[in-house]
């Protein structure tokens, strides 16, 4: 399966694998999920997609103290 066809795909919308999420401009699309359950359900969306650089201060000061 290509990933262009991923949203037409049944199974992956019988089984709940699609979520919706929000996107940068405010609109609302269909994200696919992670192919596994934790406590016999499916992770959802916990947030929007980062933007670039957006956490790189965060993850550089907690290397920068790992080898400190």
């Amino acid at each position: 399966m290509r990933p262009d066809q991923l949203l037409d795909d049944p199974h992956l919308k019988a089984s709940g694998g699609l979520a919706p999420m929000q996107m940068d401009d405010g609109s609302t699309g269909p994200a696919v999920l992670l192919p596994l359950l934790m406590g016999g359900r499916r992770p959802g969306v916990r947030g929007p997609l980062p933007k670039p650089g957006e956490h790189t201060e965060e993850v550089l000061a907690t290397l920068r103290a790992r080898t400190a």
